[in-house]
């Protein structure tokens, strides 16, 4: 051993100073143990030994002797014997017991053999575990290294995958499978962000600040998941698996007490797991350059002073044993207190990731085999050849003296953490974990010991620390007082600060075990934080909960605060163009008219016939309703409820709660709105013979122009046709938007909408449709009657367009036979005398005078004829376009139009809103279709069918006099009345 290890420079052996921690004397003799041995310099390396893991107290051991006697009985074997192959290990409550049972005696070599064979084998398993979990850990490693895909799309991929059905899925497993799985995405998302070089604008304050918030919620994300998965994975598999375990515990030692508490004890179970998940946070120890602590700038000063004056002069103290300076009140050299306080609180760094194997390792790596001692002394005895530390108490008391006088504020911590003082141990704690996990540790520590001390080692001879040393802990039973008071902590305001963080408060309801809590308090945290990668990890969390088999539905309404959280994350997706995915999340929604709602007002502003057709069959592949959900947009567009005009979704308003879901829901009653219509009369002087004018009595095709709004609405129609179970609800659909564009005189933007539609439609319609043969006859039949409607608006105005280009006279004559059309114009004034007599009329304004040269009389006879030809011409087309019109006028008004079949007088109950509906349009429609009638009848020379038109209208069969107002009665009689005064004369 170095001489820098020789720590007794001065005489201290006769030293009675009460304030030393670890005493430099020998015990007493009456101690069986020898203490008496330092370690020499070539057994500087040799501490690889296990505590209490003796088969024999009187085999060949090197004891290292504790400076502090008591802590001698903790024991740390230097093992010289080569068939024990002992080495640190790892246990659950922090002592040092071999995987081994020592107390069991091989008695042959078979069965060496078979612990060989089983040994090779349980290494064979770990090794093929650990290939399968980095093979696992590497399918994540790179997910996020495509630029071009989104960290949505990544998580929406997995998502889907992890919910498709799996050949023997166990139910329990499936939550924790996906636990896992986000656990190792938020792993791997955070690498991604260290290992992001691309990134050159790091350096930036503004993007730097942005990538460790960003950094820092990922990394709360993971530790969340974490819990989460650890937690459940006891309380939903492995517990009920633990209490079926019988442990034979009929001769009760501590060991065989804290397995079964382990096992049955699940309040303590939990602690345990919360501490090593705490741990597993801190669990990176770096260690210095210079990890060796010698006090070597202290020994050689002291070498250097040649009197005791001179030592004092320097306020130093003149030994080198570990109490020397409690003792002696003074320091060491400030150089040496740098290197202990750097070496200390990396001894504090093992014990906060929860290796106090490790921490005592590590301190006799350098040299300070005494502290070790100090580190192990929470042993807990086995056997009867296995005692641990039966002084525990003194060890405690021990601890608790240095925490209180120590100058290191980390020596205070580790010893105070040791003995329970957490007020020697939280002042170096630096967020809400270190503060959690203190407490916790503290706790647990506490709680064992108490359950333990009936079954403590026969050897113990010391009196009992009734009291914990920390006065707080005795108020504190469960993680959740804990909790409590890091809120309530008034003297660390930071701390208060982080457990508002939104993470900490859904951690605080995992460890509380109460999901419903946690789910009502999400849409307050999204307020909190309000960042998309939040918003996903609430209704993943969400989605972990609802697959769990203890999972009760606790509402589905709209409202919900479930609902709240799915719903603002679809609106994230569907304002940031991230369609594709919005079909999965909106499927997790627990309300399937909510569903319909949310999706159909998403695919409101879709244009592109190729894209509306895929999200329809990514909505059908997650099951949502898509007939419901098509049938919904097109109520959405036509009803008018949403601006269609514009491409933005600004409009649906998502914004997640429940007075904007509210809003946003769809109204319930019908969604055509008919306007009455102001009939487009016919205006004719009731006191003249004159012909009325055909410009008024034609129906008014332009009267309102075709908008763009009109347009989306007939578009609308196309998401009924992509499935032929809804080709007739395309056609209801059609038939109510119909109503709307007449009632509003859209005739151009109705014969739009007839032309956008299928050509076999209602062949397809009438044969898949699932509505009963009446429902689907009445609806075809309305579609057929709205068809032979436009197709007679057209015809009519294709009439009109063809009569007001009749050719004139006027234009063909030359300038010396005006006279002649003045004279036609003066006493042929009258409509019909010039439809009849047009051969007359044209003979007469092509009359001679008689003084005509050859020239001029050939000039006149070229313009007869060429007059004539037009005008043979447009009187060939004046007829055929009027009976075609005819043709159509009378298709409708020979049937009971747009009524039912079994009702085609149109007589229809005051409660039925389509009923009501149709008579407007029909007292609309019908008046003027007559007139329009009449008027060609006229036009192409049919006076006599012109004055039967009455007939028609009192014919009891349609009854279409009862849609008629007094006054247009009026007009038709006296329309028909000019007829047979013609006809007479």
């Amino acid at each position: 051993m170095s001489e820098n290890f020789k720590w007794n420079l001065g005489n201290n052996l006769n030293s009675n100073n009460n304030d030393d921690f670890f005493s430099t004397q020998p015990f007493n003799n009456n101690n069986k143990f020898d203490f008496s041995i330092l370690p020499d310099d070539n057994n500087e390396d040799e501490f690889s030994g296990i505590v209490n893991n003796n088969n024999n107290m009187n085999n060949n051991n090197t004891l290292v002797k504790g400076d502090g006697g008591i802590f001698g009985n903790t024991q740390i074997n230097f093992n010289n014997n080569n068939n024990n192959n002992n080495q640190f290990g790892n246990s659950l409550f922090g002592n040092t017991i071999n995987n081994n049972n020592n107390n069991m005696e091989v008695n042959n070599d078979n069965d060496n053999n078979n612990n060989e064979q089983e040994f090779e084998m349980d290494n064979q398993q770990l090794q093929n575990n650990q290939m399968e979990m980095e093979e696992d850990e590497n399918q994540f490693n790179n997910i996020f290294n495509d630029k071009s895909r989104t960290d949505d799309t990544i998580y929406h991929n997995t998502l889907e995958y992890e919910l498709q059905p799996k050949l023997n899925d166990d139910p329990h497993l499936i939550p924790i499978e996906l636990s896992d799985t986000f656990l190792k995405l938020s792993q791997a998302k955070i690498n991604s962000i260290n290992d992001d070089e691309s990134n050159k604008l790091f350096y930036m304050q503004n993007n730097r600040k942005q990538k460790e918030q960003q950094l820092k919620n990922y990394q709360m994300e993971k530790d969340t998941w974490s819990i989460l998965k650890k937690l459940y994975e006891y309380r939903d598999i492995q517990r009920s698996i633990d209490q079926k375990e019988k442990i034979d515990i009929s001769q009760p030692n501590q060991v065989q007490v804290y397995n079964y508490l382990i096992k049955k004890d699940h309040k303590l179970r939990e602690n345990l797991i919360l501490l090593e998940w705490l741990e597993e946070m801190s669990s990176q120890v770096e260690l210095n350059d210079n990890d060796a602590v010698f006090w070597e700038y202290t020994l050689i000063k002291l070498k250097k002073s040649n009197s005791i004056t001179m030592l004092t002069n320097n306020q130093m103290v003149s030994e080198l044993d570990p109490d020397a300076m409690s003792r002696q009140n003074k320091p060491i050299d400030k150089d040496d207190e740098k290197n202990q306080s750097r070496f200390l609180k990396t001894v504090w760094s093992f014990l906060r990731a929860g290796d106090r194997v490790g921490a005592a390792e590590y301190c006799t790596n350098v040299g300070q085999f005494w502290r070790a001692q100090t580190l192990i002394g929470l042993n807990y005895y086995q056997g009867e050849h296995s005692i641990g530390n039966p002084y525990f108490n003194l060890w405690k008391s021990n601890c608790l003296n240095i925490s209180k006088n120590s100058n290191d504020q980390y020596e205070r911590a580790i010893y105070g953490l040791l003995c329970g003082n957490l007020e020697a141990t939280l002042p170096i704690q630096k967020n809400w974990y270190d503060y959690f996990w203190c407490y916790l540790r503290v706790l647990y520590d506490e709680s064992l010991y108490r359950e333990l001390k009936p079954y403590r080692s026969p050897l113990s001879i010391e009196e009992d620390i009734d009291s914990p040393p920390s006065t707080c802990i005795s108020q504190i039973n469960t993680p959740k007082d804990i909790l409590e008071i890091l809120k309530n902590n008034t003297s660390q305001i930071e701390i208060k600060n982080q457990s508002e963080n939104p993470y900490h408060q859904i951690q605080e309801l995992i460890i509380a075990d109460d999901y419903s809590i946690l789910f009502n308090s999400l849409p307050n945290l999204l307020l909190k934080n309000k960042t998309p990668e939040f918003n996903r990890f609430a209704v993943l969390l969400i989605l972990f909960f609802r697959k769990r088999e203890q999972y009760e539905l606790i509402s589905t309404s709209e409202d919900c605060p479930e609902n709240i959280v799915i719903n603002e994350y679809v609106q994230h997706l569907i304002n940031s163009q991230q369609y594709e995915l919005v079909a999965l999340y909106t499927s997790l929604l627990n309300n399937e008219s909510l569903q319909v709602d949310v999706y159909s007002r998403f695919l409101v502003n879709i244009i592109d016939p190729n894209q509306r057709q895929q999200l329809l069959v990514l909505a059908e592949k997650f099951g949502l309703n898509t007939q419901e959900i098509a049938q919904s947009v097109v109520k959405t567009i036509t009803s008018g409820s949403i601006n269609t005009t514009s491409n933005s979704f600004e409009n649906l308003e998502f914004t997640g709660f429940a007075t904007t879901i509210n809003k946003n829901k769809q109204p319930k009653n019908k969604s055509t709105t008919t306007t009455k219509a102001s009939t487009t009369e016919t205006t004719t002087n009731t006191n003249t013979t004159t012909t009325p004018n055909l410009t008024n009595t034609i129906i008014n095709q332009d009267s309102s122009i075709t908008t763009q709004d009109d347009l989306v609405k007939i578009n609308s129609i196309q998401w009924l046709c992509f499935e032929k179970q809804l080709l007739i609800k395309a056609i209801l659909q059609s038939n109510l938007l119909l109503r709307d564009f007449i009632s509003l005189n859209k005739y151009g933007a109705a014969s739009e909408l007839l032309k956008s539609l299928p050509k076999d439609i209602v062949m397809i319609a009438k044969q898949q449709s699932p509505l009963n043969e009446s429902d689907t006859n009445n609806i075809i039949k309305e579609f057929r009657d709205w068809e032979n409607y436009i197709t007679a608006n057209i015809r009519i105005n294709l009439w009109l367009q063809n009569y007001s280009n009749q050719p004139k006279i006027s234009n063909y004559l030359p300038q010396s036979l005006n006279n002649n059309n003045n004279y036609i114009n003066n006493n042929n004034n009258s409509f019909n005398n010039i439809i009849n007599n047009s051969i007359i009329n044209s003979s007469i304004a092509f009359r001679l005078r008689g003084n005509e040269s050859y020239a001029e009389k050939l000039d006149i006879e070229r313009r007869k004829k060429e007059y004539d030809d037009v005008y043979g011409q447009w009187n060939q087309n004046n007829i055929n376009f009027g009976k075609e019109a005819i043709v159509s006028i009378r298709s409708i008004i020979k049937t009971g139009w747009l009524c039912p079949l079994e009702n085609q007088i149109g007589l229809f109950s005051e409660d039925d809103q389509s009923g009501h509906e149709v008579t407007l349009i029909r007292k609309k429609c019908i008046p003027s279709l007559f007139k329009s009638l009449y008027t060609i009848l006229v036009g192409i020379g049919s006076i006599q069918k012109s004055s039967q038109l009455c007939n028609q209208i009192a014919n009891e069969r349609f009854r279409w006099y009862s849609i008629f107002s007094k006054k247009e009665l009026q007009e038709i009689l006296q329309l028909v009345r000019e007829s047979s005064i013609k006809l007479l004369n």
